[in-house]
């Protein structure tokens, strides 16, 4: 969609309202009885990793040195550096 990086929180707005929507679209689906609730934790968790993902490449959000996605963040950084 877009060749740049994301610069502002206002960027990331339409990927929130995506989010949102799909979680609403996976609650639906379980409370049908269409997916089973793991299934449906599963696919939010995957989203939310995604969003972070791009979180973290537009440098709104940097995890803790415990954080499982630090050492991605790290690599990130490393990458940024050597292309500028």
């Amino acid at each position: 969609m877009m060749n740049q990086p994301l610069a502002s929180e206002a960027d990331i707005k339409p990927l929130e309202t995506l989010i949102s929507e799909a979680y609403k679209e996976i609650d639906k689906a379980v409370s049908k009885d269409v997916i089973h609730k793991n299934t449906a934790a599963r696919r939010k968790a995957r989203c939310a990793k995604y969003k972070r993902l791009v979180l973290m490449s537009a440098g709104l959000f940097v995890p803790a040195a415990d954080h499982p996605d630090y050492k991605k963040y790290q690599e990130m950084q490393a990458k940024k550096k050597a292309t500028a």
